[in-house]
This record gives structure tokens, sequence and C-alpha cells, in this order.
């Protein structure tokens, strides 16, 4: 580690950790402005996280929108090449449902355009499982499957507002609710149990596709099972398997997302830091045929689990007087900090300053005073 990267927060070398292995799998930078035409937020407002937008009309009188997602931006400026790989570190700008205020997110994530089959979905899943792994070591990827969660509903013939009322109701694990709803509407017992027990369907990988193809009856189902069968046994192969887990109460928005879908956890903080999923839906809405699957990283998420406690603010303090020698002074503060450790030059000790050691330059020499 040099000098430099040793003087950044534990996040920041995160971040910057993760630029390198993203680049090194052909990623590229994805730069973006703040600003999108409304237009596109407001024709695709269900893949939004929130419908709430922040809006300005421009000098023209158009209609612009501070950005909300970046996924969005980037399957609508994509170059329409036959594969397109990049990467972002931006920010979004959200309302936060706690306090109804809005808030600038920073978010950091990649996004695969074009064809994919086993290779393309386990190098991204790879990707998400190393991003995870450099936040902390106790972590876990959740996966479900649009398709096993969709084919099921239909197949037990869950359809229209019924659909949406259990989908909801699936996202907050209410078994209760999706058995009332289901019986209000006149299934039959046993298709009632099998539609409640996606809420209940999550565990370790293996056992919770085990349960799952016990209550799989259509072809959609099955061929999402196999999928994520077959990306199991190659994750296992590459030693990636053990922090993976299956929860099938998790979903997406069902008008974009329409196979796997994911979200990371850290230990120590309740909600996700990492989601993501294959998206070829939202691509149909821009005309395009190909797929595409990606994940975003919430880099506010990710300070919080990497904050380091700080006994001190900073850990010499130098007091000096005016008329010193400004060079000599330069270089020792210059010295101290080359050897990593913070460093600040005043006349006088701010009140409340945390401090390891104060020392004093005078006639060109520095003496230690004192430990704070």
């Amino acid at each position: 580690m040099t000098a430099l990267t040793s003087m950044l927060q534990k996040g920041e070398r995160v971040e910057l950790y993760l630029r390198r292995l993203f680049e090194s799998f052909g990623y590229k930078k994805y730069r973006m402005s703040k600003f999108e035409n409304y237009d596109l937020y407001a024709e695709n407002k269900s893949f939004l996280k929130n419908e709430s937008i922040i809006t300005f009309h421009d000098l023209s009188g158009k209609l612009m929108a501070l950005k909300p997602d970046v996924t969005l931006s980037i399957v609508k400026n994509a170059k329409g090449a036959s594969a397109e790989k990049y990467y972002y570190v931006d920010k979004v700008f959200r309302l936060q449902s706690q306090n109804r205020e809005y808030r600038e997110i920073a978010q950091m994530g990649l996004e695969y355009i074009g064809p994919i089959g086993l290779f393309e979905t386990a190098e991204v899943v790879s990707l998400a499982l190393e991003s995870l792994s450099a936040i902390e070591r106790d972590y876990v990827l959740e996966f479900s499957h649009m398709g096993f969660v969709e084919g099921l509903l239909a197949g037990e013939g869950v359809t229209g507002e019924l659909r949406e009322q259990v989908l909801t109701a699936l996202s907050q694990k209410n078994v209760d609710e999706i058995t009332l709803l289901c019986s209000r509407a006149g299934l039959s017992s046993e298709q009632v149990e099998r539609v409640a027990a996606l809420a209940t369907l999550g565990g370790s990988y293996a056992e919770t596709l085990a349960k799952a193809r016990g209550i799989s009856r259509t072809l959609e189902t099955k061929a999402a099972l196999s999928e994520l069968g077959v990306l199991f046994e190659l994750l296992d192969e590459l030693k990636l398997s053990s922090n993976l887990r299956l929860d099938f109460s998790i979903t997406n928005s069902v008008d974009y997302y329409n196979g796997l879908i994911f979200n990371g956890y850290v230990e120590g903080l309740p909600r996700a830091v990492l989601s993501g999923g294959r998206y070829d839906n939202l691509l149909r809405r821009f005309g395009r045929s190909t797929s595409a699957i990606g994940f975003a990283l919430y880099l506010d998420e990710v300070e919080r689990a990497l904050r380091e406690p700080k006994d001190y603010d900073v850990d010499y303090l130098i007091l000096h007087e005016e008329g010193e020698d400004s060079a000599g002074l330069f270089r020792a503060c210059r010295k101290l900090i080359d050897q990593g450790y913070t460093v600040t030059a005043l006349r006088k000790r701010p009140e409340g300053l945390r401090c390891k050691k104060i020392c004093r330059f005078q006639d060109g020499v520095l003496k230690e005073e004192t430990v704070c």
C-alpha cells in the first residue's frame, strides 16, 4: 500500500479497488450528466425505486430532471454495439420514504449489455461477490428468479390485480395475506399452499432449490430452476458458492426484470448494500432485442459498514509562531505525513481538537510538548 493510498478512508480504498477490478474485466467508465429529459423517467416510472423526481425547466423551457437512476441513462445512451460493458461511480437524487426529503445518494455499479449466457451471468455475479467481500468478509448474496416467481403465479391462475397484490405481499413475506388473497380468489387449497410457499422459500442455495423443484409445475418455472442450478454448479466449481442464498420473496419490477435478481448484504447493516439482476424487458422498451444484466452498490451504505471509530481528529498538532522558518515547518510536516500520519500546523490549539501528540516548531526544531 502506498503512502497516498494509506491516507484514504477505507471506503475510498474499496472504491479504488473496485474501479481497478471492473476495468480489469473490460468494463469502461461511463460518464453522464446530472440531468436528463424528464420524459425518460416519466415513461419508465415503474422501473424506479421511487416515482418522485426533482424537475426544473432549462433556459429553452424543456422540462429536465435530476437523475434518480443511472441504468436508464446508460440504456438510453448505449452505442448499440454487439456487447457493451460499463461501470460507473455517480450520484442519484431520490426521495427518502422515512423523512420525505430528497437525498443525494452515491452509487457504484456495472452494466453488461449484449448476449447473455452462463459465462456472462457468472462474470457479473462473481464481480458482485467480490464487491461484497471487499467491504466485509461476512457477507451474503441472495438470489431469486423472476421467471420462477412469474411462472408459478401464472401457472396457479394468479393474474391481473390479484397478481399485483400477491407480489406486494410476497415482498413483505406476508404468508397470511397471500393465503387470504388467493383463497378469496377461489384458488384450491393446493394452489394456495404453493403460492404462499414462495414467501417462506428461502435459505441455503441447494436446499431451497430442491424445495422449489417440489412446487414447480410449469415449463417457465422448470427453466428458471435449471438456470439457477447450472449457475450454482459453476460458482461452486469456482469456489464462489459459500456465501450464496436463495430467497424467492425477493421481487423487483416485473415490468423490467425477467430473470435472475439478487441483493447483497454485509454484517452489521440491515439493508442491502447491493442489488441487481437481468433486465431484458427494459431494453425492449428502448427498441433493443439484446439482453442486459448488472448491479448497483450503494456507497452510502458501504460507508456505514466501513466507518472506523476514531479516537483522534489528527495524529500531530504542530504549534508555531509568526516569523518561524516556513520552509522548515513545511518540511517537518511533510516528513510526518510521508510516514502515514495526519498533521495540522496551527498557531493556537483549537478548542475540542483531539490529537495524539502536540509538538512545537521553534528555532527550526520540532519538539514534542505533551500527549493530548
